[in-house]
């Protein structure tokens, strides 16, 4: 609120300034309010094709709680949005994707439903949560439907490990997948390790309202998402089961911080691939 001032005669006015400096003699001084950073802009580069692509994202805010966010790239411009109870983010969606979240009432996540809709296809990943302090016992299901033909199912149980910031630090289980193409059916497992390590800095996304109870969701895993720290190396390894592949890649991130020691400038490296992000922030009270 703008302050505004009025002239005084210059009979009163040394009178006022010897009330005010006898005041503020008496009077503490006011503790400066602590603002938090929140990211209001990400510009993210990479290379498809040796064609340089760029993709900006704008982030909307009601107070520290996300509510929007429009990218823009090269050829297309789409907006997600976010939806909250309480302090609680339950749900995600943009054109082709829908994920809500289910919380206990300590504010644990329980359960995350995806469902992705494209070119007449529907696939509905559920994933239940039980945490136990410093794990989680986690099942998976998924079904792929196109048109009105079940395509794909998988079934899942994994253990997450995790940080005392309840970050994931590794993943082990397996899933079996049953694929269907007309009279044929295949059925296969695959055997699943990730390991992850993270920075002791705070992520870009610390400060947005709800992103703390999310540091073990597939939003979080399947992006490397930091909720508290900065994810570091992402190592995965896929092996099918009664059969000799194994897969296996690397993810490496590199930081540069400003002076609150949030991130800057993002790099990611997998497989000799880069993608750089750029991150601007706004301060807001907390």
């Amino acid at each position: 609120m703008k302050k505004v001032f009025y002239l005084l005669s210059m009979a009163i006015l040394p009178a006022f300034l010897a009330v005010s400096c006898n005041r503020n003699d008496d009077e503490p001084t006011p503790t400066p309010k602590e603002e938090l950073l929140l990211p209001s802009k990400e510009e993210i580069t990479y290379y498809d094709n040796n064609t340089l692509r760029t993709t900006v994202n704008s982030f909307t805010y009601d107070g520290t709680k996300l509510t929007k966010v429009v990218s823009v790239s090269d050829d297309e411009e789409y907006a997600t949005t976010f939806t909250y109870q309480d302090n609680l983010l339950v749900k995600v969606k943009s054109d082709e994707e829908d994920r809500v979240f289910e919380y206990d009432s300590k504010g644990n996540l329980v359960k995350e439903t995806q469902v992705l809709s494209y070119d007449n296809t529907t696939v509905t990943d559920i994933y239940t949560y039980e945490l136990n302090k410093s794990s989680v016992n986690v099942t998976y299901n998924r079904k792929n439907v196109n048109g009105d033909e079940l395509r794909l199912e998988e079934v899942g149980t994994y253990t997450y490990t995790l940080t005392p910031n309840k970050q994931v630090a590794k993943i082990v289980g397996k899933k079996t997948s049953t694929s269907y193409d007309g009279s044929s059916t295949y059925v296969y497992e695959t055997a699943v390790e990730e390991n992850y390590t993270y920075d002791d800095k705070n992520s870009v996304y610390k400060n947005i309202s709800g992103f703390d109870k999310l540091g073990y969701s597939q939003a979080a895993v399947k992006v490397a998402l930091g909720g508290i720290n900065n994810v570091l190396t992402k190592s995965s390894k896929y092996n099918i089961i009664d059969n000799t592949d194994v897969y296996t890649h690397t993810d490496t991130y590199k930081y540069i911080y400003n002076d609150k020691n949030f991130p800057v400038e993002v790099e990611r490296v997998r497989d000799e691939e880069k993608v750089v992000s750029k991150v601007e922030y706004k301060a807001v009270a907390k």
